[in-house]
């Protein structure tokens, strides 16, 4: 009876079943063998090129590597950096930087202003930094570096002064003067054009730095001082020129005394009041007659008294006295400067009516006579020039003239505040821009002395003392704006370690107040000056490696 399976069918599935396990497995061994073996091979190329193209990236500069944030991954080898820089920046000392100026164009070589790169500086740096990252494989932080580059500003100065030169004379001045008549063409609605200085220095400077859009053309704004926006006072005070006495001073290069020949002023006729009704009647301009307002001490009265009057002698009363202490983190260049420039000043004579320049007495800061490369408030922020520091004496002078009740001429505060100096009480200077000046209001003689210490100057003001008058100041202040810190990596410093390379400054305002007595009663109650001060963040240098936080 039949169910199930016949035996004969049986048998030939099993055979069938044994023959077919046999040929698979025939079949996957040498499948599997071959995947192997291509996965080994592909395995061994993969590495091959990886350490390849490995080989050949550290011959290049790290993509985490800019200068003025112009990419130079594509570069290789300093010799290869060294003649990318070159010509680029170098070439820039023969080529032409053109500026526009209203509807002329102003060009400027590098080599006008004796440009000096720091590209081998530059390439050293980046050198260095660029083998710390290939060793530490650190490639997560960004470094910018900077061209820079040295100047010789007396150039810069006299372009400034060529160009402004020409602006003036194609526009219609405020005071036209004949000396020969002595009479001034005083003109209304005029619009005397000047170039703005400050504007002028950064994109003149900045051109020199940039990589990119050196031929792109730059427009150098002008100014326009238009006369029907002014006030009278201030027109009036163009024809007016204080009379400056002969007085000693000391040459510059052998710092031997020698007679500064007297300077005659003139001023008009009338008075500022007949003059204002006149000009607000006249049409177009008026005509002012000019007097001559003669120097009290000449060239000629000095030379017959080697040099000091017989009714000038000075007095050896202390008017004025006090030590200034270099501050614990002052620059020791700065030091070297202002010791140099105390020494020079040290027992300067302002007559009688005299005014005193601190730029003209004490001279140009020149290498040859002993100034160094010291910080300096410069636009926005520090910059080192050759004498700087020397604000340091020119604030000493500063506070003891106020103190003493003497007339300021001219005076301008820093930027950013000073650590030794009280807001207000500071004046910054530079040579052909800033200056201080006060003139002798006394009918005596008065003696500048700054003494250098050991840790600072001590400043005497050496006359006749005039035990009737009083002088008192009053100095408000207020904080305006805490400083921010900004954080740059630096491979100077090791991983985590930080330096303080800029002091933070906190911004102020100040208003400085004097009352001077005469016998007790009030002749003086003014508001001496108002002086606001910028805020000049912290810079810290970080070790490249450590994480910050920049808080700007």
């Amino acid at each position: 009876m039949g169910i199930g399976v016949s035996p004969n069918k049986k048998e030939n599935t099993l055979f069938e079943n044994v023959n077919n396990n046999i040929s698979d497995k025939d079949y996957k061994i040498p499948i599997v063998l071959i995947a192997i073996i291509l996965t080994i091979i592909t395995l061994v190329i993969i590495y091959f090129w990886v350490n390849k193209k490995e080989n050949n990236r550290e011959k290049y500069y790290s993509n985490n590597i800019t200068i003025n944030g112009m990419s130079i991954s594509n570069l290789s080898g300093k010799s290869e950096l060294k003649n990318f820089l070159d010509g680029i920046y170098l070439k820039r000392l023969k080529e032409q930087a053109v500026f526009r100026v209203e509807d002329k164009e102003l060009r400027i070589k590098g080599e006008d202003l004796d440009i000096k790169y720091n590209i081998d500086d530059i390439i050293d740096d980046i050198e260095k930094k660029n083998r710390e990252i290939q060793e530490k494989q650190s490639n997560f932080q960004k470094y910018d570096f900077q061209i820079q580059f040295e100047y010789e500003k007396e150039n810069l100065e006299n372009i400034y002064e060529k160009v402004n030169l020409e602006l003036k004379g194609n526009s219609k001045k405020i005071v036209e003067f004949n000396f020969e008549k002595m009479e001034a063409k005083l003109n209304k609605n005029t619009n005397e054009k000047s170039l703005d200085k400050i504007e002028f220095n950064n994109k003149v400077l900045n051109k020199f730095k940039e990589i990119n859009n050196y031929e792109q053309i730059d427009t150098l704004p002008v100014l326009n001082v238009i006369s029907s926006s002014m006030q009278f006072e201030e027109i009036y005070n163009f024809m007016v020129k204080e009379p400056k006495d002969a007085y000693l001073n000391k040459n510059n290069e052998n710092m031997s005394e020698i007679i500064v020949k007297e300077e005659n002023g003139y001023k008009p006729e009338k008075n500022i009041e007949e003059l204002r009704e006149l000009y607000l009647k006249a049409e177009d301009f008026i005509l002012v007659k000019l007097k001559r307002v003669d120097a009290k001490i000449t060239e000629k009265m000095l030379k017959e008294n080697n040099g000091i009057l017989k009714n000038q002698e000075v007095g050896n009363e202390i008017i004025y006295d006090k030590v200034i202490k270099f501050t614990e983190n002052m620059d020791e260049n700065s030091k070297v400067n202002i010791k140099i420039a105390s020494n020079d000043l040290n027992g300067t004579i302002v007559d009688s009516e005299q005014v005193f320049s601190f730029n003209d007495t004490l001279g140009k800061r020149t290498k040859n006579r002993g100034f160094v490369s010291a910080p300096m408030y410069i636009n926005n922020g520090v910059s080192n020039e050759i004498g700087g520091g020397i604000s340091f004496v020119a604030s000493g002078i500063y506070e003891g003239i106020l103190r003493s009740g003497y007339e300021t001429k001219e005076r301008l505060p820093h930027r950013y505040i000073v650590e030794y100096k009280e807001p207000g009480l500071d004046s910054a200077i530079y040579y052909g821009t800033y200056d201080l000046k006060f003139k002798n209001n006394t009918p005596n003689r008065l003696k500048i002395e700054t003494i250098n210490q050991n840790d600072g100057v001590r400043f005497r003001l050496i006359g006749k003392k005039e035990n009737n008058k009083k002088v008192e100041l009053n100095i408000e202040k207020k904080e305006t704006e805490k400083f921010t810190t900004k954080y740059l990596p630096t491979n100077s410093l090791k991983d985590g370690e930080r330096k303080i390379i800029q002091s933070g400054r906190n911004g102020y305002i100040s208003y400085v107040y004097r009352k001077i007595y005469i016998n007790n009663e009030l002749k003086e109650n003014s508001l001496i000056s108002k002086d606001n001060y910028q805020m000049l963040p912290e810079i810290v240098s970080v070790g490249a490696n450590k994480d910050y936080i920049d808080l700007d």
